[in-house]
């Protein structure tokens, strides 16, 4: 193991070992843009974007829909990746889960415990997202410098490196507390150990 790899375990293990600091975090790594004719909007491609009133659920961890396409919509089965859902009126059926199996009308969730509900509420599926253990720093009047980029209400988050399985660039985002955050600014250590992600709520 190089000293690289050592510096970059030991930053992963500091953030992780202490449950009480480190804040749960949501990362989307903002896909390429393209412009659909069909709808005459700009499309993330590999993003989740989903809003339908055909989608149901059942209490046996399946996610159903009638001509949805779960396929198309890049609903992801990979373990590391995560999604929101929200929109149902039983609340047990929103928030965050993972897909072990998909396919056009429906996926099997996990990490979520669901109840049997109807179609007929407009349900929102977004992502695909990243679960992140972070400390997160607020900014105070003291910190602000001239001609910095930063402003008051931003807010900065250190994450491992080896958390992560993306390289974070400006236009990603993050979901904290409930909040979106935009990446405006991402720096990494010389040992590229940690990630200090520069954020701004949207």
């Amino acid at each position: 193991m190089g000293l690289q790899d050592v510096f970059q375990t030991v930053a992963q293990t500091i953030i992780t070992a202490f449950d009480d600091v480190p804040q749960t975090i949501y990362f989307h790594s903002l896909g390429a843009s393209v412009y659909d004719p069909a709808t005459g909007a700009n499309v993330e491609t590999g993003g989740i974007s989903i809003s339908a009133t055909d989608l149901s659920m059942e209490a046996s961890s399946t996610l159903r829909s009638v001509t949805t396409n779960f396929v198309t919509g890049n609903i992801p089965t990979d373990d590391t990746q995560w999604f929101i859902i929200s929109g149902f009126t039983n609340s047990a059926n929103n928030g965050y889960a993972k897909a072990t199996a998909a396919t056009a009308t429906e996926v099997t969730l996990s990490e979520l415990t669901v109840e049997t509900e109807g179609a007929g509420d407009t349900v929102v599926v977004d992502g695909p997202f990243y679960k992140l253990k972070g400390v997160i720093r607020h900014f105070g009047a003291e910190d602000m410098q001239e001609d910095s980029p930063i402003q008051l209400e931003d807010i900065q988050i250190v994450i491992a490196s080896e958390d992560l399985a993306v390289t974070p660039k400006p236009g990603d985002w993050i979901l904290y507390d409930g909040t979106h955050y935009t990446v405006i600014l991402p720096d990494a250590d010389p040992a590229f150990a940690t990630w200090k992600l520069w954020l701004r709520r949207k």
